[in-house]
Formats: structure tokens, sequence, C-alpha cells
């Protein structure tokens, strides 16, 4: 995953010479070979912009232990001018006493005398009391008060949002938790299961290995673990959906809820034709070209990180339909313009089809194709949804 062989950037060409055409193909390389060095200077200045802010931060801790010992010196400083003080008073009050030895009983020097209290401060609502003004007091008391009501009231309704948070949070855990005890005493099971593409294609008698020494237990687990996060997954976006329900409009709950069913429906569909028709196929494909004189024995391991990745890949490919309908409700992008930058998306779909799958053209010919076909099922969509909008914002506008 991530490699790109030639063949798969031979098919990029193509497929941009053909959509794109021979007269626009050199100012879109050029287009992209800018945007290219664009993206290397913009690196370059990153980099060059935290290795200032690292010696910026390097001169400025520097210079707060220098600061820190200049003051442990002053106050040391200090302590021991006081302490010299202190000595030089009762040096001086000695000599008083020998000088003075009938000073009256009760009275205190002015050394000795007590410090005054400090005035506490004043109400703000009382200068307006004292001037006569009643009214005046009791509006600034208000005014007081409500200030005081307000940053307890912003940091209560933040305590109350992330308790909310942490009880949701601890519901989807516990959920997961249970979906997972019946997953994990069938882990060897679903692994069998979730390897038998891969076994369908090998020869017969093959078998796969594992070369860790805790493989044989740690994949099952974690695949244990990746089947109850898909069980739970409707109730962990219902949760996430009931957190952020309270802030949104009534219009915008409407939305949300067919958007939320849909692209989990659509992430599910992306698994099942990942491992019902991609699977299968390219593997028959890669094992097709195998010598005869080796024996192919997959890890466990690799294996899973492949099936995870390609799983990942194309759910997240399905939900180009999802995306394309929320640019177009929420107004950034028009179907005029889906339609008008269509042959840039067809050679987009082919070089992220050529990325996130295996160095084969099979594996980039069935994501690339159906990116296509869902993206055109996106504007499709979008089309209804666009005539529906101004009534849906008038709705909202009235509401």
């Amino acid at each position: 995953m991530f490699d790109i062989a030639f063949s798969e950037m031979l098919i990029i060409g193509v497929v941009a010479l053909v959509v794109i055409g021979p007269e626009r193909l050199p100012k879109v390389a050029r287009t992209l070979g800018h945007l290219f060095g664009r993206l290397q200077r913009y690196v370059a200045q990153v980099k060059s912009d935290i290795n200032r802010e690292m010696d910026a931060s390097e001169l400025s801790k520097v210079k707060t232990e220098f600061e820190s010992a200049a003051r442990g010196f002053q106050q040391d400083v200090e302590s021991q001018a006081r302490k010299t003080e202190d000595e030089i008073r009762e040096v001086e009050r000695d000599i008083e006493r020998q000088v003075n030895p009938a000073e009256p009983a009760g009275e205190t020097s002015p050394a000795e005398a007590p410090m005054p209290l400090p005035a506490p401060e004043p109400s703000p609502c009382l200068p307006a009391a004292r001037a006569g003004d009643r009214r005046a007091g009791r509006s600034s008391c208000r005014q007081a008060f409500r200030l005081a009501m307000t940053d307890e009231g912003v940091q209560e309704t933040f305590i109350s949002h992330l308790i909310e948070l942490r009880e949701r949070l601890v519901r989807a855990l516990m959920v997961v938790g249970l979906c997972f005890l019946p997953a994990f005493f069938y882990a060897s099971e679903l692994y069998d299961l979730l390897a038998q593409p891969m076994m369908n294609a090998l020869p017969e008698g093959s078998r796969m290995i594992a070369t860790g020494v805790i493989t044989p237990f740690f994949i099952p687990m974690k695949i244990a673990l990746m089947v109850s996060f898909l069980a739970a997954l409707p109730y962990l976006l219902y949760q996430a959906w009931a957190f952020v329900a309270p802030g949104l409009y009534a219009h915008e709950k409407k939305l949300v809820l067919p958007l939320v069913v849909s692209s989990t429906l659509l992430f599910f569909a992306g698994m099942a034709f990942c491992y019902f028709f991609v699977f299968g196929t390219v593997f028959k494909f890669i094992s097709s070209f195998a010598p005869k004189s080796i024996t192919v024995a997959p890890d466990i391991e690799a294996y899973f990180n492949f099936v995870l990745g390609m799983f990942v890949a194309f759910g997240v490919t399905f939900e180009v339909p999802v995306v394309v309908v929320v640019l177009v409700l929420s107004g950034i992008i028009s179907v005029e313009k889906l339609r008008e930058i269509r042959p840039y998306v067809i050679v987009g779909a082919f070089v992220v089809a050529a990325v996130v799958t295996p160095p084969d053209v099979v594996s980039q010919l069935m994501l690339a194709i159906p990116l296509c076909i869902l993206y055109e099922l996106g504007i499709f969509v979008s089309q209804f949804i666009e005539k529906r909008k101004p009534a849906v914002d008038a709705g909202a506008a009235e509401g």
C-alpha cells in the first residue's frame, strides 16, 4: 500500500489524456507543477518556523532560568538585609533601655506598634448609595451580580457538557466491551472467515503462517475488537448525534439523522464490496503470477494489516455521495461546478486508487471505477436537494 507502480502511473496518464484532453493537459501539468512547488516551499517554511520557534523556546527557557536565579538572589539579599535591620533595631532598643531605664510601663516604641489592618474593598454598590441615588445603587448591584453569575454560568455549562460527554463515552465503551466478549470467544472463526478470500486463491493445501511469538493470540483479538467496533457503530453514532443534537436547529436535526444513517450504510457497503469482489479478484490475479518454484504462505499479521487498510480505503471511498451532498447543502459548491470539475475528479480518483491500493492495475481499477460512479450518484442526488434548498432555507428563516 502507498506504492505506485509504473503500470498504475501509465493508467493515470492515459485517463488524464482521454478525460482532460490534449489541449488542456499541458496547462494542468503546469498547474500541478506550480502547486507542488508551492507545497514544497510551504513545507520548507513550516520547517524553518518550527526551528525558529524551537530556538526561541530555548532562548526563552534560558531567560526564564536566569530570571529565576536573579529573583532568588534578590530574595536572599532582601532577607539578609531585613535580618540585619532587625538586629540593628534590637541593638538600638538595648542601648535605649540602658540609657533610659525608667521608661513608663505600657508604652510601646514606634517600632513595636502594631501594623494597621488593610481596609476592605468597597462594594460597587456603595458609591451610588452614598451619593443618595438608591436606584443607581441597585442598578450597579444587579450589574455586578449578573456579571458574577454569567462567569459562573459559563463555567457550569462547560462542566455539564464535559460530564455529559464522559457519560456518553462510558456508555459507548460499555457497548463495545459487551460486543467484544462474544466476538473474542469466536475470534478464531472470525479470522478464518476473514482469510477465506486469500485461502481460496492459494494452491490446494497451502496455509498461512505466524512469524511472531504472540501473533496467534493478538491478531484474533484485534479482529474481535474490529468486529465489536463495527457492531457497535450505529450506537456510537447515535451517542455522537445525541450529544450535538441540543445545539442544532430543527431543520439541521432533520438532515443529520439521514446523513448519519446513509454514511454508515455506505461504509458497510464499501467493506462488503471489498470483501466479496475485490479480494477474490486481486488475490487470484496476484497468485497467478507466482512462480511454480515457490510456496505462497502469507503472514497473518501482514494479511490483517492489508485487509484493515483496504476496508478503510473502500469504506471511506463509498462516502463520496455523502460528501457531495453535504457540500451542496452547505452552499460551498453547486451542481454545475461539480459537473465542470468532473474530468479532474476522475483523474484524481485514479491517483487516489493508485496510492491506497497495492501496486497492481486490477485493485486500482476496482477502486477508481466505483469512486467515479459514486461521484455521479452524488451529483444525481444533489440535483433534487438543490431544488428543495430554497424551500428549506425559507422554512429555517421562519423558524
